[in-house]
């Protein structure tokens, strides 16, 4: 599949970059509605995190315009990036690193556009730092459809937790997050391991079934402890799982899920052959 950038997305340091943003903009239209007000903003520097009332080390910070605002607030942000960044693993993210850099500058986090430029310059430098061999590597087909359908997956799941947040269905440690996802006849429910994860994409899987009436089972989409993408069944019985006796129900849930997709906005062009996955299952 191929997407504006197609490296590996952090969707959960991407969500602390958003919210880090929020909490910028949060501050800014009250301290800007206190400048309305009052002709001025002020605020403790520091407030006790149980109470949440000033501790013995405040200092009062006063904003007198837009401009001492604007100017406060970009280091209060650069502040709290540097120290979010802290004890993560961002210094190999392609993706994260310029919108990070697009953050400190601007102060708020791309969309649209904006965001798409972002990903396009991502792409070309990850490209760069590829080998001959890494460029020319290819994978099966039916493992390439399986991909598509966990990385569809988990930008639709990202997509709705910004768009529609309570469709998720957020359980108590240490159970999955999970979205249900229909379209026409097509049901899956996606899951993320949000509490026992590895916090990257291996951690969404989709539920599909059942897909027969002869077999009542369901197909697992999921990473392998490798991080390959691969399918299961999960049953009561011990059912072995051949690919190619699935290859319509895998082809049907693959298109579903790329209609979803394209309802949700997202970017990409799917690259799976339906016609050699036919082929691969009568072969």
């Amino acid at each position: 599949m191929k997407r504006n950038y197609n490296g590996t997305i952090n969707f959960t340091l991407i969500g602390d970059l958003r919210r880090l943003c929020k909490i910028n903009e949060e501050n800014r239209e009250n301290l800007s509605k206190m400048l309305e007000e009052c002709g001025e903003g002020r605020f403790y520097t520091n407030l006790d995190p149980f109470t949440g009332c000033p501790d013995e080390m405040s200092d009062i910070n006063t904003l007198k315009s837009e401009e001492e605002i604007a100017e406060y607030l970009k280091k209060d942000l650069d502040e709290r990036i540097k120290q979010w960044k802290k004890h993560r693993r961002i210094k190999d993210d392609i993706l994260l690193n310029i919108l990070i850099d697009f953050v400190k500058e601007h102060a708020y986090y791309p969309e649209g556009e904006e965001l798409h430029k972002l990903e396009k310059a991502a792409e070309s430098a990850r490209l760069a730092t590829l080998s001959d061999e890494e460029a020319k590597e290819q994978i099966s087909e039916e493992k390439l459809l399986i991909l598509e359908v966990l990385q569809l997956a988990e930008e639709i799941m990202e997509t709705r937790r910004i768009k529609n947040p309570d469709d998720i269905r957020i359980p108590v440690e240490p159970y999955p997050e999970c979205l249900t996802i229909s379209n026409g006849d097509f049901r899956a429910s996606i899951q993320h391991q949000a509490y026992y994860g590895s916090h990257n994409s291996t951690d969404y899987s989709v539920f599909m079934g059942p897909i027969s009436n002869t077999h009542i089972f369901k197909i697992y989409f999921c990473y392998d402890y490798d991080g390959s993408a691969t399918v299961e069944s999960t049953s009561w019985g011990d059912i072995e799982l051949d690919i190619s006796n699935i290859i319509d129900q895998l082809i049907d849930a693959h298109k579903n899920i790329v209609e979803i997709a394209k309802k949700e906005g997202l970017q990409f062009t799917p690259e799976v052959d339906y016609k050699k996955l036919s082929a691969f299952a009568t072969a």
